[in-house]
């Protein structure tokens, strides 16, 4: 397991317990939930109090694909190099669960899940730089 990125997610666990959900593109969390789960295009938004905001965005789906970023930027929309940061994701959208928005929210339900949300992590995605 990459030590970096279970770096991130933990970080990302601690921030987002720490926050509320502002809905960019759908109207409450339910709706973001099924858009994520379908691969269909929307935008979810933490902000943080120190400025900083924690976006999920599903840029959608292609040959079965589902791509979508997780970021931490600063409040001039710079990615958080130093902390967080940001990850690139394209997932089979076979293996899309509710428990993969959830570890994406630092929700995993049992230590188990953890692991095999971390493993997808480490196998389909990549840490992004600006």
């Amino acid at each position: 397991m990459n030590k970096n990125m279970l770096l991130v997610v933990l970080i990302l666990a601690i921030l987002a317990a720490g926050s509320y959900a502002v809905f960019a593109n759908k109207s409450d969390a339910p709706s973001f939930s099924k858009n994520f789960l379908q691969c269909s295009p929307g935008e979810l938004s933490m902000p943080f109090p120190n400025s900083s905001v924690y976006t999920i965005t599903i840029i959608g789906a292609e040959s079965g694909i589902c791509h979508y970023t997780a970021k931490v930027v600063d409040q001039n929309s710079a990615l958080l190099l130093n902390g967080p940061g940001g990850i690139d994701c394209r997932v089979p959208q076979a293996l899309i669960t509710v428990m993969t928005l959830d570890h994406l929210l630092g929700q995993d339900k049992t230590s188990e899940i953890l692991a095999e949300q971390t493993k997808l992590q480490t196998d389909y995605c990549a840490k992004a730089v600006q």
